[in-house]
């Protein structure tokens, strides 16, 4: 009896660890910023091969970076997507897109970083931190 209950407090477990959302860490290279301008992170862009949105993403702050601002706005602009993508023929539409943008206290110069989390509609999920340099 107890080697059944032990076995199935195993596999209660093993399916509980394997249910969670897959996360990846992207240590991105350091970008330089200039002092007070905005410069934009990234932008994201979820939709499917005939080019309709397939739902927006969740960005969470994970680090508020120590001399700026981070923000996540809501835009339209070009696909750009390399030749072999699928997604490819989208390239030249307007996309609905989230920028991701950092701003710097006016006048500071030095390092500075941004940490996240992108969780996409599929429900997989990247952490990025973003070395800084301002300038």
């Amino acid at each position: 009896m107890r080697l059944l209950l032990a076995t199935t407090a195993v596999l209660l477990l093993t399916f509980s660890a394997g249910a969670a959302m897959p996360v990846r860490t992207i240590a991105s290279n350091q970008k330089v910023a200039a002092s007070g301008q905005p410069l934009v992170l990234a932008r994201i862009s979820s939709i499917s091969p005939n080019c309709a949105s397939v739902g927006s993403s969740s960005v969470q702050l994970l680090g508020r970076p120590a001399h700026g601002q981070f923000a996540v706005q809501q835009i339209r602009a070009q696909g750009r997507y390399p030749a072999g993508n699928p997604r490819s023929k989208c390239n030249g539409r307007k996309l609905p897109m989230q920028q991701l943008t950092y701003v710097s206290t006016p006048g500071y110069q030095g390092p500075d970083v941004v940490q996240f989390q992108i969780v996409y509609p599929n429900g997989t999920a990247d952490r990025v931190r973003i070395p800084l340099l301002v300038k």
